[in-house]
């Protein structure tokens, strides 16, 4: 089962992006996060949403 909650690092993975983009798109607030201490994590299905709502061109079903 994968978890729930995805570590900066973790994200970048998935997105192909590097750790510090990833950071950039958390204090721009781009990305949904949730920010404990100095500590940010993405709740996984949260990411993926957002990856559907940054989708454009193509056709949708």
């Amino acid at each position: 089962m994968e978890h729930p909650l995805l570590t900066v690092k973790e994200t970048a993975s998935i997105l192909r992006i590097s750790t510090s983009k990833v950071y950039q798109l958390i204090n721009e607030d781009a990305i949904p996060h949730i920010k404990l201490g100095n500590r940010c994590i993405i709740p996984r299905q949260a990411l993926m949403d957002w990856i559907g709502l940054c989708i454009t061109g193509g056709k949708h079903a």
